[in-house]
């Protein structure tokens, strides 16, 4: 017989790797809207052309901002795992927030932008 080490629990777990952290600045414009995620979250930036600027579940840790001279539809899942900002204010959710998912809309009235219903 051969003697073998004891595997406790700590053996048998695989090793635990940090996701990278996703930081992007897109698009053109005067305005921005920023968001970071401290949990995973799905989410959807929509411009007013239609066109999908971001569509998908983002890791924790992501960090990004778009910018924009036009309004933006915007959908976030996992809403107690993010934090908004409109041109650097902070945007609170809960006026948008329905069940997890806020739903808003990056708004330009008079030069200034800022969330609304949709």
């Amino acid at each position: 017989m051969a003697p073998f080490p004891n595997l406790g629990d700590d053996a048998l777990q695989p090793p635990k790797v940090a996701a990278p952290a996703v930081t992007a600045d897109e698009g053109a414009g005067g305005h921005s809207l920023s968001l970071n995620l401290s949990a995973a979250s799905w989410v959807e930036v929509i411009g007013q052309d239609g066109t999908r600027l971001e569509y998908g579940l983002l890791p924790a840790g992501t960090s990004k901002t778009w910018r924009s001279d036009q309004p933006l539809d915007v959908r976030i899942g996992n809403v107690v795992g993010a934090q908004v900002s409109i041109d650097g204010q902070p945007v609170t959710l809960d006026g948008f927030r329905h069940a997890n998912v806020a739903h808003f809309r990056m708004q330009i009235a008079d030069g200034k932008a800022a969330a609304a219903s949709l």
